[in-house]
């Protein structure tokens, strides 16, 4: 067994930018404490408290699950807006304005 595995974490900041921290950590690390060593969440605080989730490669994962070599631990922001709510308001606002065509 390795003495050392290889992570990568990754925060979603928003408008379509992310930061990333690789890092090297003990086998048996939980996905929280490879989040809690990247600094990550220090540097760029959730604002929804702690509704933060964690996710692995686009999969939910648990804060106490297991990380192995190679994963892509993601860091979930809380979402400010409903995606539904969010739809119907940009199709509104589409079928308001003369002259546009709804992207699709």
């Amino acid at each position: 067994m390795p003495d050392q595995i290889s992570v990568l974490v990754v925060w979603a900041s928003g408008a379509g930018s992310e930061e990333t921290a690789r890092l090297q950590v003990a086998p048996g690390t939980t996905v929280e404490q490879a989040v809690a060593g990247s600094a990550l969440v220090r540097q760029f605080p959730p604002s929804g408290g702690d509704d933060v989730r964690y996710g692995i490669w686009g999969k939910r994962a648990a804060p106490q699950s297991l990380v192995r070599d190679g994963d892509r631990i993601e860091i979930y922001r809380p979402l400010k807006v409903d995606p539904k709510l969010a739809r119907t308001r940009r199709a509104r606002k589409q079928k308001a304005a003369p002259g546009t065509k709804a992207a699709g």
